[in-house]
């Protein structure tokens, strides 16, 4: 739903077109590549800092820049994020070793990224989604009772079925 005053929640950090391709007539081209691929982090704080304590020093660090999103094999296969096919020869392959799944995967790594460049916006609230209080309520009500019960075994055994014969 619209709000009729819109608010500032925050700071947020993501890639941007940089001035030269804005001003160029492939502007379009590349940002509907982009808000393919673009990582958007959220903060509080403008400059994007978190307090560390150590001692009686107060340091700070920064994360990490956010970075463009590689796009699965998967997701490429299907076109999960509908490019055309001259906005999917900017991409080239990449194969890399995957440690969770011990095996080869491959990726499609965007070739030009220096078209991109990082920046902090305010972070504008305009609209607001209207939930339903009774219903949160009771989806509350229904995880508790799951949680203090231990009822989750029973759960994974409905849903799945008995897979083991002990």
């Amino acid at each position: 739903m619209p709000l009729t005053e819109s608010y500032q929640k925050g700071w947020k950090r993501l890639f941007v077109l940089s001035p030269e391709v804005k001003k160029s007539d492939e502007a379009e081209f590349y940002q509907q590549i982009l808000n393919a691929i673009n990582q958007v982090q959220y903060h509080y704080d403008a400059s994007f800092k978190k307090p560390k304590r150590k001692g009686h020093w107060h340091r700070y660090w920064f994360d990490e820049l956010p970075k463009l999103t590689m796009i699965s094999s998967r997701d490429w296969q299907v076109n999960k994020d509908q490019l055309s096919d001259e906005q999917r020869a900017c991409f080239k392959l990449v194969k890399f070793w995957d440690e969770r799944t011990y095996r080869w995967s491959y990726y499609y790594k965007f070739i030009m990224p220096e078209l991109f460049k990082i920046s902090i916006v305010p972070h504008i609230i305009d609209t607001i989604t209207i939930g339903d209080a009774l219903l949160e309520q009771r989806l509350g009500w229904i995880d508790n009772h799951i949680e203090n019960n231990n009822l989750y075994w029973k759960l994974r055994k409905l849903q799945n079925g008995n897979r083991y014969k002990g």
